[in-house]
C-alpha cells in the first residue's frame, strides 16, 4: 500500500507511531547508534516520550490542532481517531494503573472530549 503525503505531511497518526525525534539518523549517522541497544530500549526511551508529548499537545489543542502549519483534522485521514486510540492506549498500557502519570494523561483525554 502505498501511501501519499500532501504537502510533505502524512497525518498525525503516522507522527503518533512513527516520532522519534532527535533519534532520526541519516545513513552517515546510523554507525552512532550502538549496536547493544534493542529496539524495545529504543521505544521506550525514545519514541514513548514524543508520543506522549504530541497526545498532550492534541489534548490541549483538540480539533484545532495544526502541525507545520497544516490542520490536523481536515478529513484527508479517516483512520486518524484509530490511530490516536491506538497510541493513547499504547501510552496508558505502559504504566502503572495507578501511578500520577497515568491518572494525568488520562484525565487530559477525558476532559478534552466533547
Amino acid at each position: 500500500m502505498r501511501t501519499q503525503c500532501i504537502a510533505g505531511w502524512c497525518g498525525l497518526g503516522l507522527a503518533l507511531l512513527f516520532q522519534s525525534g532527535q533519534a532520526r539518523a541519516t545513513a552517515s549517522e546510523a554507525t552512532l547508534i550502538p549496536a547493544q541497544r534493542s529496539y524495545n530500549a529504543i521505544v521506550q526511551n525514545e519514541i514513548a516520550p514524543h508520543t506522549e508529548q504530541l497526545l498532550a499537545t492534541l489534548a490541549e489543542q483538540g480539533h484545532g490542532l495544526t502541525m507545520q502549519g497544516d490542520t490536523v483534522f481536515d478529513g484527508r485521514d479517516k483512520f486518524l481517531p484509530g490511530k490516536i486510540a491506538v497510541a493513547l492506549a499504547d501510552v496508558l498500557v505502559s504504566l502503572a494503573r495507578n501511578s500520577t502519570r497515568f491518572s494525568k494523561i488520562y484525565s487530559r483525554f477525558e476532559e478534552s472530549q466533547p
